[in-house]
């Protein structure tokens, strides 16, 4: 008895990490490369290590919490989708009620991260939690579920601002709209590996708005994206270094597009990682000292 108790909790372990999906922490990176975009910017310097260390704990925390979120109201989907029916609530490896404990602890470390931003921040923090329990539940009703996660993603990088400066300047709007746009690119890319599976569940997705123009469309988003990028770039005065991390970025966007033309949708998708990192050198290098 003893000796299977103790070959269980290895297990147990391995499913809670699987569920806030800290195996495959390209979600971190997606979320906190833009954040840390902000943060530079706002600050119009390297900003202190306190925010960076704050707002990369929170980034990690909150999209573990945001993963915790989606498999509780996905878990019945999850089962019939050959990518995700090994999930742990999907398994019955973990019941739904220690997914949720999951989720009010994540949700408690955060709120120690929270109490430390000033007012406004905070407020913006309470949106950024309500759309993310939201997002996962779209896909049930709202044809294109892609833009309320880029629209609950990303508030962080407003928070961020809101941090440094003690209010949101217009040209965080468009630093923000820009990664929610990347978001709209890189999540289609997500999409389209499921899409057989979406279709007969009924489940609302990007790459079923766009049909067959999914990959046209990922295309023109990355090229949006790229053109806002360097507009903030030219507001902000960068420096050369920034317009070079754009043309690598654009690069990494034509590799991902060969991943596309052989269906390999899911690596074209965390390839992205690479193109956030990039950006933010180009930005931290080219602040005007």
């Amino acid at each position: 008895m003893m000796t299977s108790n103790i070959a269980t909790k290895p297990n147990r372990v391995l499913a809670y990490i699987e569920l806030m999906r800290f195996h495959r922490p390209v979600g971190i990176w997606l979320l906190l490369w833009p954040t840390l975009w902000s943060l530079w910017l706002a600050a119009g310097k390297t900003p202190s290590a306190y925010w960076i260390i704050l707002f990369t704990l929170g980034a990690t925390l909150m999209r573990a919490a945001g993963c915790v979120i989606n498999d509780i109201w996905d878990y019945r989907y999850d089962k019939y989708v050959a990518r995700t029916h090994r999930r742990p609530l999907a398994s019955g490896v973990l019941k739904p009620w220690q997914a949720w404990l999951t989720f009010v602890l994540l949700c408690s470390l955060g709120l120690c991260l929270w109490w430390q931003l000033p007012a406004l921040a905070k407020i913006i923090g309470v949106f950024a939690l309500l759309f993310s329990m939201l997002y996962p539940l779209c896909k049930r009703f709202f044809p294109c579920p892609q833009l309320i996660l880029g629209v609950s993603w990303y508030l962080g990088m407003i928070m961020a601002y809101a941090t440094i400066l003690g209010y949101i300047p217009m040209l965080a709007w468009l630093v923000y709209a820009a990664a929610v746009v990347w978001t709209l690119a890189y999540d289609t890319q997500y999409a389209l590996a499921d899409l057989d599976d979406d279709m007969q569940l009924n489940l609302h997705s990007s790459a079923r708005l766009f049909g067959k123009y999914a990959v046209g469309c990922v295309i023109l988003l990355q090229l949006l994206f790229t053109g806002l990028m360097w507009f903030i770039g030219f507001c902000y005065h960068l420096a050369i270094y920034y317009d070079i991390a754009l043309i690598m970025s654009l690069i990494c966007f034509i590799y991902q597009y060969q991943l596309m033309k052989k269906k390999q949708y899911l690596s074209a998708f965390t390839h992205n990682q690479w193109v956030g990192l990039i950006i933010f050198l180009g930005v931290a290098i080219s602040i005007p000292k």
